[in-house]
C-alpha cells in the first residue's frame, strides 16, 4: 500500500512536474517506489512521454538520492521502456536506451577507476611484499649459519666427551705417575742395596766403607728427588682426574643447553620457511591480479574511447535493455502489436532483436 508520498511522486512523474518530483526525492523518497499493480515512476513517466522526469529518476551522477535502474520491473515484469513502447512514446524509447547505455558507459567508466585504483594498492602491496621476502630470505640465511655454526660446536662438544671417554689425557698422567713409582722404588731398592754394603765394609776397609758411604749419600739424595717427582706426578693425576671430571659435567651441560637452542633455532627456521613459502604464492597470486588488472584498465580505456552504441554487443544489448516481461514478450513485440510504427523502427534501430 503506497503513502502519501509515493502517490504524490508517481502523480509528479506522470504529469511531468519536475521542481515537485524532485522536492519529494530530496526529502527522501523512493524514486523505484511501486503502486499496487507494481508500476513505478519511471513507467508513468515512460508512458506519459515525460523524457525530463526519466533522466531526474534516473540520474546517477548526483547523490542526494537513490536513483532508479530503468529496469524495475512492474508486477507482469514490463519494464518503463515496455510503457514508453508500448504507447508510442519513441522520443522516450529513444531517450531511455540511451540512458541506459550512457550508465553502461558510466559504469564502465567507474570500473576503470576502481581497477585502477585496485592495482595501486596491489602494486603497494607486491612492493611490500618483495621488501618483506629481501627481509625473510636474509632472516632465513642468518638462522641457517646460526643452526649450523650450533651443529658443529654441537660436535666438537660430542668430540671432546668422547675424548674424555677415552681417557687419553688421563692415561698420559697416569703413566707418569706409574714411571716415577717405578723410578721411586728403584732407588729405594738400591740405596738398600747400599746401605747393605756400606756396613759390610765398615768393620773391614775404612777406605771402601767411605767410598760407598758417599755413594749411600747421593744415593738418599736422588731417591728424594724422585720422592718429589712421584708425590708430584700422583698430585697431577689427582688434580687433572677432577678437572676431566668438572670439563665433562661442564661440557654435558652446554651439550644440552645448545641443544634445546637448536631446537628453537631449527623451529623458527621452519616456521620462516612455512612464511616464506606463503609469501611468495601471495606474490604469485598478487602478480597475477595486477597483470588482470592491467588488462581489464587497457580494455575498458579501449572501450571508452568507442561510441555508447559500441560499448556492448547486441546480446548484451537486448539481455540488459530489451528486457522480457513475465510472458517473454519485448518492448518490440509491445509496440508491434499496438502497430507504433516509428517505435519499432527505432526500437530496431537502438538493436532490438526483431526475433
Amino acid at each position: 500500500i503506497m503513502n502519501r508520498a509515493e502517490e504524490q511522486l508517481i502523480f509528479n512523474a506522470a504529469t511531468g512536474n519536475v521542481a515537485k518530483l524532485l522536492q519529494f526525492l530530496r526529502s527522501g523518497g523512493n524514486a523505484s517506489c511501486q503502486d499496487n499493480n507494481g508500476i513505478t515512476p519511471c513507467h508513468y513517466a515512460a508512458m506519459n512521454n515525460q523524457i525530463n522526469v526519466i533522466k531526474v529518476l534516473s540520474d546517477h551522477n548526483q547523490r542526494s538520492y537513490v536513483p532508479c535502474t530503468l529496469q524495475e520491473g512492474a508486477s507482469d515484469g514490463s519494464i518503463p521502456l515496455h510503457f514508453a513502447a508500448y504507447y508510442g512514446k519513441w522520443q522516450t524509447v529513444s531517450k531511455v536506451v540511451g540512458l541506459h547505455l550512457s550508465n553502461i558507459r558510466k559504469q564502465q567508466a567507474e570500473r576503470k577507476i576502481r581497477d585502477e585504483a585496485n592495482l595501486v594498492e596491489t602494486t603497494q602491496k607486491l612492493l611490500l611484499l618483495k621488501s618483506n621476502l629481501d627481509t625473510t630470505r636474509k632472516d632465513l640465511k642468518a638462522y641457517e649459519d646460526e643452526s649450523k655454526l650450533m651443529h658443529d660446536e654441537m660436535q666438537k662438544i660430542e668430540d671432546d666427551i668422547l675424548e674424555i671417554d677415552a681417557g687419553t689425557a688421563m692415561k698420559t698422567l697416569e703413566d707418569m705417575a706409574v714411571h716415577a713409582k717405578v723410578a721411586y722404588e728403584e732407588g729405594r731398592n738400591q740405596k738398600l742395596s747400599l746401605e747393605k754394603t756400606t756396613n759390610h765394609w765398615k768393620p773391614i776397609s775404612k777406605a771402601k766403607f767411605e767410598t760407598y758411604s758417599e755413594e749411600l749419600k747421593h744415593s738418599s739424595e736422588r731417591l728424594s728427588l724422585l720422592l718429589s717427582n712421584y708425590q708430584e706426578a700422583q698430585t697431577n693425576h689427582e688434580n687433572r682426574k677432577k678437572s676431566i671430571l668438572l670439563e665433562k659435567r661442564e661440557k654435558l651441560r652446554r651439550k644440552i643447553v645448545l641443544k634445546k637452542k637448536v631446537e628453537e633455532v631449527e623451529e623458527t627456521l621452519r616456521k620462516c620457511t612455512e612464511s616464506y613459502d606463503v609469501s611468495c604464492k601471495m606474490q604469485e597470486e598478487l602478480t597475477t591480479q595486477m597483470e588482470e588488472l592491467q588488462q581489464s584498465i587497457r580494455d575498458r580505456s579501449r572501450l571508452l574511447t568507442l561510441n555508447s552504441r559500441d560499448l556492448i554487443s547486441e546480446a548484451e544489448i537486448n539481455s540488459r535493455i530489451h528486457k522480457k516481461a513475465n510472458d517473454g514478450s519485448t518492448p518490440l513485440h509491445w509496440a508491434a502489436c499496438c502497430s507504433r510504427s516509428q517505435t519499432v523502427k527505432v526500437l530496431l534501430e537502438m538493436a532490438a532483436n526483431p526475433n
